[in-house]
């Protein structure tokens, strides 16, 4: 069983590594791990979606990765991997 944030309740899952799939009104949830970069230029941030993953672990193993390319490794701590539910939509109210 796993707890999924937003889910509410404990449901039984599938899981290939650690990508969480459960079932959900009739449907498959399934969570992917984004791979982002920040860094500051001047006086903005520059944001970078480096990549989408099916687990956590490769996330953080592609992370560890760009940390040594150039641009990357500038800002070593700029690097975040976030969870995402497919066929969610974000940002409803606005920003």
């Amino acid at each position: 069983m796993t707890k999924v944030d937003g889910v509410g309740s404990r449901l039984p899952s599938k899981s290939f590594e650690s990508t969480v799939i459960v079932p959900l009104n009739n449907r498959w949830l399934m969570i992917v791990y984004i791979l982002q970069h920040v860094s500051e230029c001047e006086d903005r941030e520059d944001v970078k979606i480096v990549g989408i993953y099916s687990a956590a672990e490769l996330a953080n193993e592609a992370a560890l990765n760009f940390s040594m390319v150039p641009g990357f490794k500038d800002f070593p701590q700029g690097f975040s991997v976030d969870p995402y539910e497919l066929d969610r939509t974000f940002w409803k109210d606005g920003f």
